[in-house]
């Protein structure tokens, strides 16, 4: 669910930030239940820390103006200072906890992998994907800690939404630590980074598919055997 999840090997999936309020969910719900009603062939994921409402099987332009009105009602309603983070998608809006990102969770599962096996000194990352623009922070973590950390010593700075300082109250959200920090790196490792479909991305790189995401993969795998 957007990185708040993770599953270290052998282990039972855990909470990656502590003390996430989930109190506006019941609202939230609510909320979207009446759109959800009023609009038909849409329906409502409800996940365990987050919803979403989804219109894409409906009437393009009713879905679209059922969209509006649910928003304008979400950001001026009885939860507009609640801690959570309404996102407009193409035909969807969904409701997570503030400070919750895919990209956020990347460095607390590097550091998983380097508690599980110090043994591994990674010199190569590819991270591919179609993300959500709020999301791309998973490209700027490597971006940055490669462009601008390649010493491999300490933090690097990254830029980071206020919002994710709230959801991670015991570390400082400016400092970052580097792969070469976290596996003990002399220097940093090589970074692509690659965005999937749309090609406006803070990633370097861009595929028109999954199905070339797959066929770089095995080229590489060939290439190395």
């Amino acid at each position: 669910e957007n990185g708040i999840f993770l599953k270290p090997p052998f282990k039972e999936w855990e909470l990656v930030l502590e003390n996430v309020n989930l109190e506006w969910m019941e609202s939230v719900q609510l909320v979207f239940d009446y759109f959800c009603e009023r609009t038909p062939r849409s329906y409502v994921d409800t996940r365990e820390t987050s919803l979403v409402w989804n219109c894409k099987y409906a009437d393009i332009d009713f879905g679209r103006n059922q969209m509006r009105d649910m928003l304008q009602h979400l950001w001026t309603g009885p939860i507009s200072n609640a801690q959570v983070e309404i996102l407009r998608g193409a035909k969807s809006v969904e409701a997570r906890p503030l400070g919750v990102t895919k990209g956020g969770a990347v460095q607390r599962i590097m550091e998983v992998i380097a508690q599980s096996k110090p043994q591994l000194k990674p010199d190569f990352v590819f991270c591919a994907g179609h993300f959500m623009h709020r999301d791309e922070d998973i490209f700027s973590y490597f971006h940055n800690e490669s462009e601008n950390g390649k010493d491999g010593k300490g933090s690097v700075s990254v830029s980071v939404s206020a919002d994710s300082a709230e959801g991670n109250q015991d570390k400082d959200p400016s400092q970052v630590l580097s792969l070469a920090h976290i596996f003990g790196l002399p220097r940093m490792p090589q970074v692509i980074t690659c965005t999937v479909g749309r090609k406006h991305s803070l990633a370097k790189n861009h595929l028109k598919s999954s199905e070339e995401i797959t066929k770089l993969l095995q080229s590489w795998a060939i290439t190395k055997t």
